[in-house]
């Protein structure tokens, strides 16, 4: 988050984008969560081979009010990986969106829910 406290700088974040680690990539789009004008940079994100940087990506989108980011996320839920799988669980959660489905609810105490149950 570094970056989008700082000026904002285009190439800098773009630069970031063509690293090879891909935990620099997710914190580069990271950066962008709030900022407007760079949504085709966060679109592109959306293309990475990194669940992570996928994820950060279609958060931003959500985020910033992009309509086709909740049927990108359901379709990254979809994914043949389940890190993609799971990255996709993680963005529902951070928007509290049911997606068209009803929340479970947790009647009885226990621990509802793979997701829950998975943690380990």
């Amino acid at each position: 988050m570094l970056l989008s406290r700082s000026a904002l700088n285009v190439n800098l974040i773009e630069e970031l984008l063509k690293s090879n680690d891909p935990r620099v990539r997710a914190n580069a789009i990271e950066s962008t969560w709030q900022l407007h004008d760079l949504l085709p940079l966060i679109r592109s994100a959306t293309s990475d081979p990194h669940n992570r940087v996928v994820g950060n990506a279609l958060f931003a989108l959500y985020k910033l009010g992009d309509t086709s980011a909740t049927a990108a996320i359901i379709q990254m839920a979809k994914h043949h990986s389940v890190a993609f799988q799971l990255t996709a669980l993680w963005v529902m959660g951070e928007t509290e969106d049911h997606f068209g489905r009803s929340p479970r609810r947790k009647t009885d105490g226990s621990a509802g829910g793979r997701c829950d149950r998975s943690r380990g």
